[in-house]
């Protein structure tokens, strides 16, 4: 991934008058998604997902199992 700009974000957030500023860093990196699906039988099925972003600036991991039953 990379952000065609030049300049940080800065975001600013409020709640009940009490405001609070961040700014992320922009630079390039590379971010991952994979997904499978476990099983399926009929109505349900069992999937399986994990995401990642490694950058200069940070790294993140995710991953969740997913369980979806149609009535």
């Amino acid at each position: 991934m990379h952000l065609l700009s030049g300049d940080d974000v800065t975001v600013a957030q409020g709640w009940g008058g009490d405001w609070h500023t961040y700014t992320e860093v922009l630079d390039n990196a590379f971010v991952l998604d994979l997904g499978v699906s476990l099983f399926t039988a009929g109505n349900t099925e069992f999937s399986l997902s994990y995401n990642s972003r490694f950058s200069d600036n940070c790294e993140s991991h995710g991953a969740w199992l997913r369980i979806m039953m149609k009535f």
